[in-house]
């Protein structure tokens, strides 16, 4: 009698569920970490700035790169900032939202037009992010709307992100000129190099003084607070790089599909995880619109996943926006 599963196939899938639960593990250590240094220590543009980790590579434009690190740190900010005044598991459902400004800048800058499915399956995202908000006891304008733009910033790196891939610029006009392609993971360490470069001057400009007087504040009155913020900035930098890395190292081994289940799977892991750690109320309305959010933005995946590319866009088969987020998600 055969076995089910040869060796190598039986070593790819112990490989594959070891890569999701240092995903999982990794992504709720980061968030997690990353609300419980902003609860004693309020600075989102210190706190994004340390958390972007350094690498480097070559390769990229030097204008491409600026974009996609722009939007890359300035989405972190946004995150961050929305963590600073609501709950994770609210920010997360909001978060979901992503294929909204996903279809609309592709549509706008990769001239890559959707199926009538994908536009349907829009509409629970929608709807479940509005439920999700009428009964959100941390529900405020300032934490919808950072988490909306993490969402613009993010789905813009993405666009930009495919055209480093692609070799071209979606902002630039006339015949496309080609360059050294690279692979997801190299443009992800030269975008965090980048990164770091734009966000600490901005951390200094913004924060700096504030920053620095409430650093010697807890490290001089409230020891045992300073040492744990310094542990858990430490942290969620660590687990940020890591979990991106991670998802690289998974999207090497499957089809983008099985990624955008794993992702979908991600974030649900992450909002229940942030309920039991933080004891987070949620209203039976609330769950209601987490499961449609989520639910929403797998299907649009899925969708988007076994549709044929448009005519319009011939290079939009090679890779998918929601295919290279996946790869970029924070």
């Amino acid at each position: 009698m055969q076995p089910y599963f040869t060796p190598k196939q039986m070593q790819l899938i112990v490989k594959l569920i070891w890569y999701y639960f240092l995903l999982y593990f990794f992504t709720v250590v980061y968030n997690v970490a990353n609300k419980k240094v902003l609860e004693s220590f309020p600075m989102p543009f210190t706190v994004a700035a340390s958390q972007v980790a350094i690498d480097h590579s070559d390769g990229l434009t030097p204008s491409l790169l600026a974009k996609i690190a722009a939007c890359h740190s300035f989405g972190n900010v946004a995150t961050v900032m929305a963590l600073t005044s609501g709950s994770v598991s609210f920010v997360h459902v909001i978060k979901a939202a992503e294929p909204l400004f996903s279809a609309f800048l592709s549509v706008i800058f990769l001239n890559s037009k959707l199926s009538t499915w994908a536009y349907i399956s829009l509409i629970p995202i929608v709807i479940g992010v509005a439920l999700a908000s009428i009964r959100e006891v941390s529900f405020s304008w300032w934490v919808f709307g950072t988490a909306m733009l993490s969402n613009l910033l993010y789905m813009s790196r993405m666009v930009f992100s495919k055209a480093s891939i692609q070799g071209s610029s979606p902002s630039s006009p006339g015949p496309k000129q080609q360059h050294a392609s690279l692979s997801a993971v190299t443009t992800f360490r030269l975008v965090t190099l980048s990164a770091a470069l734009q966000l600490i001057p901005c951390a200094i400009l913004f924060e700096g003084s504030r920053a620095s007087q409430l650093w010697r504040t807890l490290q001089s009155q409230r020891p045992s607070e300073f040492y744990f913020v310094w542990t858990n900035l430490i942290m969620s930098g660590v687990s940020f790089y890591v979990y991106n890395e991670v998802a690289f190292w998974i999207l090497d081994l499957v089809h983008p599909v099985t990624a955008a289940v794993g992702n979908s799977i991600k974030r649900i892991v992450l909002i229940l995880a942030s309920i039991l750690v933080f004891h987070t109320p949620v209203s039976e309305l609330g769950w209601i619109g987490s499961i449609l959010a989520i639910g929403g933005s797998l299907v649009y995946a899925l969708v988007q996943q076994w549709t044929p590319a448009s005519a319009s866009s011939p290079t939009a088969s090679k890779l998918s926006v929601e295919e290279s987020s996946n790869k970029l998600e924070p």
